[in-house]
């Protein structure tokens, strides 16, 4: 019966630590995520408006790959106004995200009016 429970104790004491593994590789990523997405939106914000050219270009240069002329997406969380969309896929993605990449918004001047 002792050795059941010692075994018992080995057996949560794993599982707990593969938890722990998970939660640690994903916190790693996110914060991959943001870094390469924060110094992304750094470089393409070199001037006051940010054009649907500067996000393309920072994309092309981190050799990411991008979807330009996207159709109105279906969720709600898009602005109301907007004329072309960006999608950029980064690197590292983020970790269980539902839709993959960023979208970036643009009005009809070609300045980015949001993210999402």
């Amino acid at each position: 019966m002792r050795v059941l429970n010692y075994w018992g104790i080995i057996f949560i004491l794993l599982c707990l630590l593969a938890y722990q593994s998970l939660i640690a590789w994903d916190v790693r990523n996110v914060r991959g995520f943001q870094r390469a997405y924060g110094q992304f939106v750094k470089d393409a914000a070199t001037s006051g408006c940010v054009t649907r050219l500067s996000i393309i270009e920072a994309a092309e240069a981190r050799e990411w790959e991008f979807e330009d002329d996207r159709q109105p997406p279906f969720r709600s969380g898009s602005p109301e106004v907007w004329s072309v969309a960006v999608r950029v896929f980064t690197v590292p993605p983020l970790n269980f995200s539902k839709e993959p990449g960023v979208m970036f918004f643009f009005d009809k001047k070609d300045c980015m009016i949001g993210k999402w």
